[in-house]
């Protein structure tokens, strides 16, 4: 039977469109009084910045180091370097970075970071299988202080733990931004974790966002 006009029209249409070429990528144009430039090439696997008040700006990567760049320079020596007390599989790593509001005055800075199990380096990361999850702290997301001097870690300052043992069971859905609020407050993002945190048969079953007793998937 023949189709009938209107649905014929409409398959022709689909046809054809699916013969066109592609169209190249629109960007976002910039907007008056910007300009579009690149900041910073030379490094690998960044994750995330912030500028300090006397424009040095921060850059963490994703295998644990901290880089500054300064007067638009990136420094040959790390501010500091926790690659090995770092889970850096999947989607974990140093993932998120934050000044204090007093930064001039303290030299504090805060991390979101994937951490192995103590000591450091004495337990492979990798997912963790369910049936193991419960029991399991190889892997495991936290945000610590640390303290600047200069443009390196005052190591005479311990690192402090603010969180600590968010479960990373499954190597991606880290979250890890880090943003100070107008009201002085540090905000922390944390993702669901991938997998069921109850242990309970995997991701299909994840709904730690509504959960309240894991912080798993909230805003802290």
């Amino acid at each position: 039977m023949a189709l009938r006009t209107p649905l014929r029209c409409l398959c022709c249409a689909l046809l054809a469109a699916a013969l066109l070429p592609s169209a190249a990528p629109a960007y976002a144009a910039v907007p008056v009084g910007f300009d579009d430039q690149d900041y910073l090439l030379s490094i690998g696997g960044p994750t995330a910045m912030v500028f300090l008040p006397d424009g040095r700006a921060l850059v963490t990567q994703k295998s644990g180091q901290v880089r500054v760049v300064k007067d638009g320079a990136l420094l040959p020596t790390p501010a500091l370097d926790i690659a090995g007390a770092v889970c850096d599989d999947g989607e974990r790593g140093l993932l998120g970075i934050a000044a204090d509001p007093q930064f001039a005055a303290n030299g504090y800075i805060y991390l979101y970071y994937t951490h192995k199990k103590e000591p450091p380096g004495s337990a492979p990361c990798g997912k963790v299988p369910a049936g193991d999850r419960a029991f399991s702290d190889s892997a495991f997301n936290r945000v610590s202080r640390f303290k600047l001097t200069g443009d390196v870690a005052d190591r005479a300052v311990a690192e402090l733990a603010l969180i600590d043992r968010v479960p990373s069971f499954n190597t991606n859905h880290n979250a890890g931004d880090l943003h100070f609020g107008s009201d002085g407050y540090l905000y922390v993002s944390i993702g669901d974790g991938g997998a069921d945190y109850r242990d309970d048969g995997g991701g299909g079953g994840n709904d730690a966002a509504r959960e309240q007793n894991t912080l798993l998937g909230k805003v802290l």
